[in-house]
């Protein structure tokens, strides 16, 4: 059968090749052009697109109208469906993919925009796990379809906002402004354990390097320990006379870095005592942090200063002039070979260690930057901002290879890296903690599984005796 639409909103269906109607003239659809016609894979229905702004279903061969499909000002321009017909693609006036399920018949989605106006062809796969569109701004784009790994795993604060986050192996461990302390398993099969103590706030946590104590420090300067397995506190430090910002444990894990507004400590966590305090300061402090080595000390300061220690020496601290405005970050690469130093003014700057130059800057962080961190691989950046955006940055190509603007609902205060150098977790005011797996090999797998296969690979990329990475990590 052959089917058409008409300037007038009618639809015409033939038999082929005999050429007599199969249905009578539809009228009622629309009122003006009908842009698109889609057959379902078993044929026994068909989608309508027209320019009045409206889609519909219509069986076949009856050619009864069954109802609208997509939501108002959708305004469906290209449709596909996906194979076994459950399910009809539009491309929107927005540049959007919208979803209907056809059985249930309601929206079951929307992608974010991929083009710049609206779509006007879109074509599924066979397999239907992914789409092709095309836009009005000429580029064609290729959807996936199916389930992606998740991009992130959430935990929720009850009834507070996350103010801390510190990562494990195999853990999760938060503050909020409420006072609560919460240990979670990453995976988040077992149920949340959370502590109390704090009288104020909690800005700041740590996880051991061997993931055996949890720190702890609060608006009014004190310091908890805990021992992850038990939860008993083990050590309770009066580590300041106002808020503390930062903790921070030494590779080894037997040194403790307590920041707060006016003291910057290292405490022995085998006595209890502190081992050695750093200053002085052009203005109050923000954040501090440890080199994967523990040779350097950085402190980011209101001032717009960052100041560099030698923990070998006892020699004045390196002063790094990055700023007019308040720097509230900074953190080490984990080659140490630079740092990373996050402003108010939205721009994320990058400093040789050595020398003090400024070696890269990236701007656009919404409302200034809260936070950042540098992966393992030593050229991946990734920062929050005050507006709930996440911005991953190349240091090698100076671009931002990710944007999540609505990573969260509200401010996000802090990011952490995990053990495995490629995923990271952020906490925000929204009383979200998320897990982030966006540059893991095993996503980047997942992810390419099916599309580019073995035969694929050796198709384009020819013949090799080399192990295959995906191959690997499923066995």
């Amino acid at each position: 059968a052959i089917l058409a639409g008409a300037g007038s909103g009618e639809i015409f269906a033939w038999h082929y090749p005999a050429g007599g109607p199969v249905f009578p003239p539809i009228t009622e659809a629309h009122s003006s052009d009908v842009w698109q016609l889609a057959f379902s894979p078993e044929g026994d229905l068909f989608a309508t697109a027209s320019s009045d702004g409206t889609s519909a279903l219509a069986s076949f061969p009856g050619g009864e109208l069954l109802g609208t499909a997509f939501e108002p000002g959708d305004h469906v321009a290209a449709l596909a469906f996906a194979p076994g017909g459950g399910t009809l693609y539009g491309g929107t006036s927005g540049g959007r993919l919208a979803v209907w399920d056809v059985a249930a018949g309601r929206a079951a989605g929307a992608s974010p925009p991929g083009h710049q106006g609206a779509v006007l062809d879109l074509a599924a796969s066979s397999d239907g796990r992914g789409a092709a569109s095309l836009g009005a701004d000429q580029l064609v784009r290729f959807w996936r379809l199916d389930s992606a790994p998740p991009l992130a795993i959430t935990h929720r604060v009850p009834g507070a906002r996350a103010k801390s986050v510190a990562l494990g192996a195999d853990l999760v461990a938060t503050g909020d402004d409420s006072g609560a302390v919460t240990l979670r398993d990453a995976a988040g099969t077992a149920p949340p354990r959370v502590f109390h103590g704090h009288e104020d706030a909690v800005w700041a946590v740590a996880l051991s390097p061997d993931g055996s104590l949890l720190a702890s420090a609060d608006r009014s300067g004190q310091v908890r320990l805990r021992e992850t397995a038990s939860g008993a506190e083990v050590a309770h430090l009066a580590a300041a006379p106002d808020a503390i910002w930062s903790l921070a444990f030494l590779p080894d894990g037997k040194g403790l870095l307590s920041a707060s507004d006016t003291t910057l400590r290292l405490w022995d966590l085998d006595t209890g005592a502190e081992r050695r305090s750093f200053g002085p300061f052009a203005g109050a402090i923000t954040r501090a942090a440890v080199s994967s080595d523990a040779s350097r000390i950085a402190a980011a300061l209101t001032s717009g200063q960052v100041a560099i220690w030698d923990t070998a020496t006892e020699s004045a601290p390196m002063r790094l002039m990055v700023d007019d405005d308040v720097i509230w970050t900074v953190a080490f690469s984990p080659n140490g070979r630079y740092l990373v130093a996050g402003s108010s003014d939205e721009v994320v700057s990058v400093w040789a260690t050595d020398t003090g130059a400024r070696m890269s800057e990236f701007a656009g962080h919404a409302g200034g930057v809260t936070d950042a961190i540098v992966l393992d691989d030593n050229v991946t950046i990734v920062a929050a901002d005050r507006r709930g955006g996440l911005h991953v940055w190349d240091l090698q190509s100076g671009r931002r290879i990710a944007d999540l603007p609505g990573a969260h609902g509200a401010t996000i205060w802090r990011l952490a890296r995990h053990p495995d150098g490629t995923r990271f977790a952020s906490a925000g005011d929204d009383g979200a903690v998320r897990l982030w797996d966006i540059l893991s090999v095993p996503r980047a797998c997942a992810l390419a599984r099916g599309s580019f296969d073995a035969a694929r690979r050796t198709r384009y990329l020819g013949e090799s005796d080399a192990p295959d990475v995906c191959d690997t990590i499923a066995k």
